[in-house]
């Protein structure tokens, strides 16, 4: 098996636990403060959804050959993760859900379509889907178990 199909299995495996945490929660749950302090599980979807959007748009430049890393700061990453809970306020949970559908389906399509697998395709790819969902199913759990 190569290395893309691997990481491709692996997020397939991850996805799997991670929505079915979410799905334990009914919606009208989503808007309940306590998920990580000061977020909703409606944040936390958002946030992860933001997050694979932007793996979109790194998966589009590694296969056009125009990647740079943007080597972020802290403060520039807990800006962009305020970002997306803020967006999450003004949206309904269906709507949350559907653009963290629609951005995980764009990056595995685009992840399918790299021709080549290197190092940051790697890093980006399993940190923005396999490593965060990891990292939020705790808090997706303690929402359930509520």
């Amino acid at each position: 098996m190569d290395r893309q199909t691997e990481l491709s299995d692996q997020e397939a495996e991850r996805w799997l636990e991670f929505e079915a945490a979410m799905e334990v929660v009914p919606r009208e749950r989503w808007d309940e403060p306590g998920a990580v302090p000061g977020w909703t599980l409606k944040a936390i979807v958002r946030h992860v959804a933001g997050w694979l959007e932007d793996l979109v748009a790194h998966l589009e430049e590694m296969r056009d050959g125009t990647f740079v890393d943007p080597n972020e700061s802290d403060e520039e990453i807990d800006a962009r993760n305020a970002g997306f809970a803020e967006q999450a306020v003004s949206m309904d949970a269906d709507e949350v859900w559907n653009g963290l559908l629609a951005a995980r389906a764009a990056a595995l399509a685009l992840w399918a379509e790299l021709t080549t697998i290197d190092a940051a395709a790697v890093e980006w790819f399993v940190g923005e889907t396999t490593e965060h969902y990891e990292e939020h199913l705790p808090d997706l759990r303690r929402v359930a178990a509520g």
